[in-house]
């Protein structure tokens, strides 16, 4: 994966790369902004205190697209980013990754995470040639579960204090997808 592609979602809405050199600060401003948001859904973003930690994030995107383990997009209306969707820990040898998002608040319930994951899905499963897509949700994250739920994902499990975010152990749900899964994206 040593470039990504640009994904067409429908007119400019798209999913590309972040660009650690010149869209760090933008992408550091979006994560300040929604800090209260991505705690009330106990999402790990909320952990993010500086610009350096928010380019370590870019840079890890980055170091995962040239091992072929990762893909790192923005979410993007023309120049506006409205969140993140990646692939990530991909295992070639089990054709399968975990998937993983988030999306500014403002833009929540309005379509576009559905859209975006969507084309992301439809990405690793076409493109990358995976047959297992995997997601992990705080249990509490109502938006987060509807969404996979939508799109196809089926619950598999309960992962009891999964990750510490928000000063605190968090209970995730685990999903899954398969390729062969009839599901209508």
């Amino acid at each position: 994966m040593q470039n990504l592609p640009i994904i067409q979602i429908e007119g400019d809405l798209k999913l590309r790369e972040i660009d650690p050199n010149s869209e760090l600060d933008y992408f550091y401003s979006i994560i300040v902004a929604n800090k209260n948001f991505f705690q009330s859904v106990e999402f790990s973003g909320a952990d993010v205190n500086s610009k350096e930690q928010a380019l370590e994030l870019l840079l890890k995107g980055e170091s995962a697209k040239k091992e072929g383990t990762g893909a790192r997009f923005g979410l993007w209306q023309g120049r506006e980013l409205l969140g993140q969707f990646n692939v990530f820990e991909l295992k070639k040898e089990h054709r399968k990754a975990q998937v993983g998002y988030w999306l500014s608040q403002k833009y929540s319930g309005k379509g576009y995470a559905s859209k975006a994951l969507s084309s992301l899905v439809k990405y690793a499963f076409k493109d990358l040639v995976l047959h297992r897509l995997e997601a992990t949700t705080a249990i509490t994250n109502q938006s987060s579960i509807r969404l996979l739920e939508r799109i196809g994902f089926r619950r598999e499990g309960l992962l009891r204090e999964a990750f510490w975010t928000c000063g605190k152990f968090v209970d995730d749900y685990l999903y899954a997808l398969l390729a062969t899964d009839k599901v209508g994206i």
